[in-house]
């Protein structure tokens, strides 16, 4: 197994820039395979995470209606909950301020498995798992391209061409540019990404355990 690094060193991207939340499965329908990968994904993370005592915390989360009409879609995700085995609990208002003085919500659902980890660090755990099996990861090695034959793929980096039997393309961001040279037509396969901008505020140290809990809206 050969892992190839465009950078200096693993986790620079997006395995690194993400929220690093530890979902419970609940949002989306139960045939996606997105929402079967979570369930088990998240079972098998954990068991990893304590046993490399990886830097992580179950915090739950808290999903919050700010208004009486915002109940019956927290009871719903509630038996939606249920019926995949995730742990959760229905609060009032006050409840709420007793778990988060600084949430202020007409009710909530408190999602227990919910929790975040320090993705780098687990992107480097699985980094020594793979060298320690005998793989080797190639930093420094960006794809030129990908050309797809009979029987081989044929893989191009700087100063260096190989065939290998099968291709893993994790390339993140940079994934619809590695594709397109391959010559697939990404809007007709529905691949092409859809990029949205988000934004991230940094709290002051004198504020950061302000609130324990990840805290979401209703979903739109």
């Amino acid at each position: 197994v050969l892992v190839l690094e465009r950078h200096a060193r693993v986790a620079l991207e997006n395995s690194s820039r993400n929220s690093g939340v530890i979902h419970a499965g609940l949002h989306h329908p139960s045939q996606w395979l997105r929402t079967r990968l979570c369930l088990r994904g998240r079972e098998l993370l954990v068991r990893r995470l304590k046993r490399d005592e990886l830097p992580h915390a179950i915090t739950g989360k808290l999903i919050v209606a700010e208004s009486a009409e915002g109940v019956a879609e927290l009871e719903a995700l509630s038996a939606r909950a249920d019926d995949r085995g995730i742990a959760t609990t229905m609060l009032e208002a006050r409840e709420v301020t007793a778990l988060e003085p600084q949430v202020i919500a007409h009710a909530a659902l408190l999602v227990k498995p919910t929790g975040v980890v320090r993705t780098s660090a687990l992107v480097r755990a699985i980094e020594a798992e793979l060298t320690d099996a005998g793989a080797l990861v190639l930093t420094g090695a960006e794809v030129l391209g990908v050309d797809a034959r009979a029987g081989t793929i044929e893989v191009a980096i700087e100063r260096l061409r190989f065939d290998a039997p099968r291709v893993v393309i994790a390339a993140g961001l940079g994934t619809d540019a590695l594709l397109t040279a391959m010559g697939l037509d990404l809007d007709a396969l529905g691949l092409r990404q859809r990029w949205v901008r988000g934004t991230w505020l940094a709290l002051p140290d004198a504020h950061r355990k302000a609130i324990a809990r990840l805290v979401y809206p209703l979903p739109e």
